[in-house]
């Protein structure tokens, strides 16, 4: 009989253990002047795609989340009540907080969040880093840098402007027949967003690739030079006023390459 009800103790401890909500990420703080709990239950390391829930602790139901981590920078959770949209989150992910804003189409509150239990690794996600280690060595394919950060530049009492804010860009290359490079590369920068972006074919010059357009008469022609290394391409343009660039834009970055495939290049670059 003791053993029976040992081996029945057991069971029920192995049973808890999977479905401990020390397996989640829980957060409390407020929306607002409301208290609220949050919980992360799920995080797909790969796509970033985030799924939760919360309540205020004024009520007993729970809201429903599914959102985005973007770079480990940036959470946006969409809430569902009843399977109708209600809101959305634009969350910081801070050391040791989640702060930003939640809005739906009437109004706005602040939001400030701190970790309460769980692993914070829940809700990590994979970086421009781990997305390059992973890719092969060939130049073809494609590349991104920036920053992700909730945008409030708009916003006011009347205009709930809260949104997802990016710095950076993407390139995508893809090596011709002759060696040269057909290349495609979107940077914005700021608020108001401004773009600097270019397309065609860069020649290669020894260990370099040269894009060279004369778009302005009267006007030295755009000189863009890509050079690559260790997986990563460092863009230097040149004569940047014949480029056509938004103010203050630039595609003076190095970019991580993440994956080894490319878009069509008329597609638009996101």
């Amino acid at each position: 009989m003791k053993n029976i009800k040992h081996i029945l103790f057991t069971s029920i401890l192995l049973v808890c253990s999977l479905y401990s909500f020390s397996d989640e990420l829980r957060l409390t703080g407020y929306v607002g002047g409301y208290y609220i709990d949050m919980w992360i239950d799920s995080t797909k390391f790969d796509t970033g795609d985030i799924y939760g829930r919360y309540r205020y602790l004024s009520q007993e139901s729970f809201i429903d989340l599914k959102g985005k981590n973007y770079n480990n920078e940036v959470l946006v959770l969409e809430e569902f009540w009843n399977e109708d949209h209600t809101g959305t989150f634009y969350l910081d992910i801070m050391e040791d907080s989640l702060i930003g804003w939640w809005k739906n189409e009437k109004e706005a509150y602040d939001v400030n969040l701190y970790y309460k239990s769980g692993e914070l690794d829940l809700l990590e996600v994979q970086s421009l880093e781990d997305m390059n280690f992973n890719c092969s060595d060939d130049i073809s394919g494609t590349y991104k840098i920036g920053q992700y950060y909730v945008d409030s530049y708009f916003a006011t009492n009347e205009n709930l402007y809260y949104d997802l804010g990016f710095n950076g860009g993407t390139a995508i290359f893809k090596e011709t027949e002759n060696g040269d490079l057909e290349f495609k590369i979107v940077m914005s920068m700021g608020q108001p967003v401004h773009l600097a972006q270019a397309e065609g074919v860069a020649m290669k010059k020894g260990d370099t690739y040269r894009y060279y357009h004369v778009e302005l008469e009267g006007y030295e022609g755009c000189e863009i030079i890509f050079t690559f290394d260790n997986k990563k391409v460092h863009a230097i343009s040149n004569n940047v006023q014949s480029c056509l660039f938004g103010v203050n834009a630039s595609i003076d970055h190095t970019l991580y390459k993440i994956n080894d495939g490319f878009k069509d290049f008329l597609d638009d670059i996101k």
